[in-house]
């Protein structure tokens, strides 16, 4: 709203005819001067704000009171590091450019964001709208009055833990999973590979929902980044634990150095062979290959078990954290 002193009639001296009964009258902007506002960051339509359709409510002090409608599309800067957990906070940037400041002057009211007509989001939940400051632009030589208004929005959590972290959070546990079949059954590279196309996949799904932007790195993309190299590098270990499992010939030294520094006491490990026979005959102190397997097994696991939970661990405090510090 503003005052134009041309349209006060509340003074029947500076008028022809006695209007006191007349307390306010309706007009629109083909009759009326109004100030000539844009939207600075809008990405449709960088025309002035203008509604023909909604008319101007004029009082007999000359205060127009004018509510256009309308739908504006608007450029914000997307912080997707916390995605899909993620806030955004998104300026409106509203200027008078075709006068300058000292014909027309913005000032923000106590309240200025109505909330009276908004409907709540499926997606996203309204933290704040607040109106900013009051700015000067200068262009050239002369000075344009500037306002900025201030959203933001909080992704809500539901959906998104349910289809999307949850989901990821198994898969990698899956991953530990391949060094715990047995190499016999002929399943474990079909295994890795199955998880390691699934990641692949849910990577790609993923993506797609985050919007592009090289500012900020997602937390997620990340964390499916590195369990996409675990799961890549879980087929190669694979293969080379099938290779040992088959292998014949002398076991290297330095394999038998470390299975004598990592064993668990002092006693020797005994081997049962079956003979033609059908009988079993022992053999002491003998470190095959099969044993050599089932210890890089061993070892697989439990370091995928401590890097996945450690990680998963970290992604999910530092989101806690952030969602709670809103």
């Amino acid at each position: 709203n503003w005052r134009d002193p041309r349209l006060d009639w509340s003074d029947p001296t500076n008028t022809t005819q006695d209007y006191g009964n007349v307390d306010f009258l309706f007009s629109t902007e083909e009759y009326v001067w109004r100030p000539s506002i844009i939207i600075e960051n809008s990405i449709q339509d960088m025309g002035v704000i203008s509604d023909k359709s909604t008319p101007m409510r004029i009082t007999n002090r000359g205060m127009v009171v004018w509510s256009p409608s309308g739908i504006f599309v608007v450029s914000c800067e997307s912080d997707t590091t916390y995605y899909p957990l993620d806030t955004q906070d998104c300026k409106l940037k509203v200027s008078s450019k075709a006068y300058t400041i000292n014909e027309v002057s913005l000032v923000l009211t106590l309240d200025p964001v109505i909330l009276n007509f908004y409907s709540e989001n499926g997606e996203w939940d309204l933290v704040s709208a607040s109106g900013l400051d009051v700015r000067d632009t200068p262009i050239g030589q002369s000075s344009f009055s500037s306002v900025d208004f201030d959203i933001k929005l909080r992704r809500r959590p539901i959906f998104h833990i349910i289809n999307t972290l949850f989901p990821v959070v198994l898969m990698a546990i899956l991953i530990a999973m391949v060094f715990k079949l047995p190499v016999d059954s002929g399943e474990r590279n079909g295994f890795a590979l199955t998880v390691l196309l699934a990641y692949a996949v849910y990577l790609s799904i993923i993506s797609e929902n985050i919007p592009s932007t090289s500012v900020s790195v997602c937390y997620l993309s990340l964390y499916l980044a590195f369990v996409l190299f675990l799961a890549a590098m879980s087929v190669v270990l694979t293969i080379f634990v099938l290779r040992a499992h088959y292998a014949t010939g002398e076991i290297p030294k330095v394999f038998k150095i470390l299975f004598r520094c990592t064993a668990h006491s002092k006693v020797d490990v005994e081997i049962l062979e079956k003979t033609d026979v059908g009988e079993f005959e022992h053999e002491d102190n003998k470190l095959t290959w099969q044993i050599v397997a089932v210890g890089m097994d061993t070892v697989f696991f439990y370091v995928y078990v401590v890097l996945i939970s450690v990680v998963t661990s970290v992604l999910t405090v530092a989101y806690i954290i952030h969602y709670q510090s809103i």
